[in-house]
C-alpha cells in the first residue's frame, strides 16, 4: 500500500468507524510482546539478554518456557505482526515523550468517550444472545471487567498518539495539498505539464489512485517533515507550487503535489477541545502517520529493526 500504511495503524483509529474493524484491531492492541529502542552512540548500554527469563504463566512439570524462545518463535511465525507490534509500542512510547514535552495531558472524560464508543461498537457487531462479558470470555478468557482497563490504557495511548502527533505538526508549521498519486513517473510528468499549463487539480482527481479524504478531494493540513525528496521541497514553498514527480523512500507509486496553503509554525497550540475535535473531523491518515514516525525515530535516535532470530535448543528450561 502507498505510504507503507500498517494494518496495525488503521485499526487503531479511535473508534469512528465499523464495529468489525474496530472490534478486530482493538484486541489486537492487547497482545503488545516486545519493544524496540536504542540509545544515543555516545551513551550506549549492554542490553540484558532475555535468556533464562522465563514466560509467566506456561509450565511443564518443572520447566518453564524461556522468554527468548518464544519471542524467536513469534518473529518467525509472525514476522510481519512482530514488526507492527514493536512499531506500536514505540509509537506510544513517543507519544509519552512528546505529551511531556508539549505539556500535554488528556482529560478522562476524552478517554472513557473512546472506551465507551469502543463498547457500543462491539456491541452492534454482536448477535442478541452476545454481551461484553461473552465476547470477552471467547476473545481473552478473561472476564470484561478485568479486560476493560486494559482496552482503556491502550485507547488512551492511541488517543494521546494522535494528538500530539496534530500538535507537533502545527508547532513545526503545516502544508496543506492537492496530492495525484500515480503508479508511473510518465503519469506524474504528464500531471506535472498539466498543472503547469493550469488545468484544476481537481479535475484531474479520477486518474489518481488516492483521492484526498476532504470533500474536495484535497488533503488536511500535514507536517512540513514529510519523508524523502517531498520534505525538502516542503522547507520553502509557497501556495500554487508544484512539486514532484516524486516518491516517498521505499515506495512504489509517484506523487505529484500542488500547494493550496502554508500554514506558518505557532508557538502556542489551541485548546485540547479544538485538538480533539480536528482529529475527530480530520482522522489521521498514512501520510501524516509515516512521517511523523520518521520524524519521531530521528528526534530520539530510535530505530525498529529486529536482531537476526536466534533461540536456544532447548525451548523450556529448569525452573530454578
Amino acid at each position: 500500500m502507498p505510504w507503507c500504511a500498517s494494518e496495525a495503524h488503521r485499526d487503531l483509529q479511535v473508534s469512528w468507524r465499523p464495529a468489525s474493524r474496530f472490534a478486530c484491531g482493538a484486541a489486537s492492541a492487547v497482545l503488545l510482546l516486545s519493544a524496540c529502542q536504542s540509545s544515543q552512540p555516545s551513551d550506549r548500554v549492554l542490553l540484558q539478554s532475555t535468556r533464562g527469563v522465563l514466560l509467566d504463566g506456561v509450565r511443564l512439570q518443572q520447566s518453564g518456557l524461556d522468554m527468548s524462545a518464544f519471542v524467536a518463535e513469534m518473529q518467525f511465525v509472525f514476522p510481519q505482526q512482530s514488526s507492527e507490534i514493536v512499531r506500536s509500542m514505540m509509537r506510544s512510547e513517543f507519544a509519552h515523550r512528546e505529551a511531556k514535552r508539549l505539556s500535554i495531558r488528556l482529560p478522562q472524560e476524552a478517554v472513557e468517550r473512546t472506551v465507551a464508543d469502543l463498547e457500543n461498537n462491539l456491541l452492534q457487531g454482536m448477535g442478541p444472545d452476545e454481551n461484553l462479558e461473552s465476547w470477552s470470555q471467547q476473545q481473552h478468557q478473561q472476564s470484561w471487567a478485568k479486560m476493560r482497563p486494559l482496552y482503556e490504557r491502550h485507547l488512551a495511548d492511541n488517543l494521546l498518539y494522535q494528538v500530539v502527533l496534530r500538535a507537533d505538526a502545527i508547532h513545526s508549521g503545516r502544508t496543506k495539498m492537492w496530492w495525484l498519486i500515480g503508479r508511473s513517473e510518465e503519469q506524474a510528468q504528464n500531471w506535472v505539464r498539466s498543472l503547469e499549463s493550469g488545468r484544476d487539480p481537481a479535475s484531474m482527481l479520477k486518474e489518481s489512485l488516492i483521492p484526498g479524504p476532504e470533500a474536495d478531494g484535497s488533503y488536511p493540513p500535514i507536517a512540513i517533515y514529510l519523508p524523502g525528496a517531498a520534505g525538502e521541497a516542503l522547507t520553502q514553498t509557497e501556495a500554487g507550487q508544484i512539486l514532484g514527480p516524486l516518491q516517498l523512500p521505499g515506495d512504489f507509486t509517484w506523487m505529484v503535489g500542488r500547494v493550496i496553503e502554508v500554514l506558518p509554525p505557532r508557538t502556542e497550540l489551541p485548546p485540547l477541545a479544538v485538538l480533539l475535535e480536528d482529529i475527530r473531523q480530520h482522522p489521521v491518515g498514512p501520510l501524516e502517520a509515516r512521517a511523523w514516525f520518521e520524524e519521531m525515530s530521528r528526534r530520539y535516535t530510535a530505530s525498529a529493526t529486529f536482531a537476526p532470530i536466534s533461540a536456544p535448543l532447548e525451548a523450556f528450561v529448569p525452573i530454578r
